[in-house]
């Protein structure tokens, strides 16, 4: 996007092993709500995941995401968010384009989805759901 013309401000929470270059990096940090607050877009590229924490966090934010077609994320994400083929730069590029434009109201959609879905309530309906179809095809 940078040889496009586009100017990025690119920030990676979190410690480990991998330094990328060309991005600004935090390291360890405790004040995650408030880094999400003043972000325009999650960026989550993952090979590989489960869950994804830091997507939920995000969409219970009210931050766009753009995230990897792995895992569990298509499925917290759904329609609220940008979904990009793992290991496919062009693609992701493109993807971030896409979340940059996603409107305020497919963004506080996805977090209200998220909200119900990942509260307790909505986390024990649906386990029960799980537990009741299985209950019936016994």
């Amino acid at each position: 996007l940078r040889s496009r013309g586009h100017t990025l401000d690119v920030a990676v929470a979190g410690a480990g092993p991998l330094r990328p270059t060309g991005l600004r990096l935090l390291g360890h940090r405790d004040d995650v709500p408030a880094l999400l607050a003043g972000a325009r877009l999650l960026v989550h590229p993952s090979r590989s995941e489960g869950l994804g924490m830091a997507v939920v966090e995000a969409m219970l934010a009210g931050v766009p995401v753009v995230a990897s077609r792995v895992g569990g994320l298509p499925e917290i994400i759904g329609d609220h968010g940008v979904l990009v083929p793992p290991d496919d730069p062009e693609a992701l590029a493109a993807g971030l384009l896409e979340g940059l434009a996603l409107s305020p109201e497919r963004v506080a959609q996805g977090r209200l989805s998220v909200r119900g879905r990942m509260s307790t309530r909505g986390m024990v309906v649906g386990a029960r759901a799980v537990y009741d179809a299985h209950a019936r095809s016994a």
